[in-house]
């Protein structure tokens, strides 16, 4: 008969085998802090909402902004779920 193995708990695994989490973040105070980071960014990209089309400034300022929310977005989800 087949023995079935159990999934380990993330703290019952050996560190060597597990994501640098710290690579991330420090703690999970830094993970928190940026998460309120993002949710205070938000509200700046709605200031173009409906403005992206009358300049190329406009455009690239969102673009910009919005290139900086999705990393930071990406870093707090990845983080998140590796926990």
């Amino acid at each position: 008969m087949v023995e079935k193995k159990k999934l380990q708990k993330r703290n019952e695994v050996d560190k060597k085998f597990t994501w640098a989490m710290e690579d991330l973040y420090a703690s999970d105070d830094l993970w928190q802090q940026e998460y309120e980071k993002i949710k205070e960014m938000l509200p700046r990209a709605l200031e173009y909402q409906g403005r992206l089309s009358k300049s190329a400034e406009l455009l690239y300022g969102f673009l910009q902004l919005s290139d900086e929310i999705s990393k930071r977005l990406e870093r707090v989800y990845v983080y998140a779920g590796q926990k």
